[in-house]
């Protein structure tokens, strides 16, 4: 077996270190570009002189609280995506390091 190979199950935690979001739990898909972060309450930001989104997540359950975390990202595209239902909505495209 070739050592420099991951191997990942279909369901993994990942943290994005760079935005203050310690883990969240994500479904795996070799097959795709991109992926989509469950946020909420997203907003685009100007910061010096450049678009930035901020968000909340909800990364993770713990007892009987509901931790969200605020997150900040640079945003580098806005895309129309359409769900399975037909339904159209323009989406903040960010780019971040992820930690698995």
């Amino acid at each position: 077996m070739n050592e420099d190979v991951l191997i990942v199950g279909w369901r993994e935690w990942i943290g994005f270190p760079e935005i203050g979001l310690p883990a969240v739990r994500a479904k795996v898909d070799t097959g795709a570009a991109t992926s989509a972060l469950h946020a909420h309450d997203v907003e685009i930001v100007t910061r010096d002189g450049e678009h930035w989104a901020r968000f909340i997540v909800h990364p993770f359950f713990r007892r009987h609280e509901r931790l969200a975390v605020t997150c900040e990202a640079p945003v580098i595209d806005e895309r129309e995506v359409t769900s399975s239902s037909g339904h159209t909505e323009a989406r903040i495209v960010i780019a971040v390091m992820l930690r698995m």
